[in-house]
């Protein structure tokens, strides 16, 4: 799956533990826009909540924890198969 730059911005985000109301006022973007991108991106790799979401996002290399906050990788989220 291709992430935009704005998106992985946002996948960083939210590995911060910030709401969507946090990452649009941080963005200078409308929430809506933030949800937007999350419910695309859950949609691209089959995650069924955001948190499964950030989970493909770590195991694909699109965000890591080598430092903190999380950074952009510049890799592709993992979509699993589904059983």
């Amino acid at each position: 799956m291709h992430v935009t730059e704005r998106q992985v911005e946002v996948l960083c985000f939210l590995a911060e533990g910030m709401t969507s109301h946090d990452v649009a006022e941080r963005m200078m973007i409308s929430h809506h826009t933030v949800a937007r991108h999350v419910v695309n991106m859950m949609t691209a790799v089959g995650a069924a909540n955001r948190l499964e979401l950030l989970a493909r996002a770590f195991i694909g290399g699109v965000v890591t924890l080598d430092r903190w906050p999380p950074r952009p990788t510049g890799s592709s989220i993992v979509r699993f198969p589904c059983d």
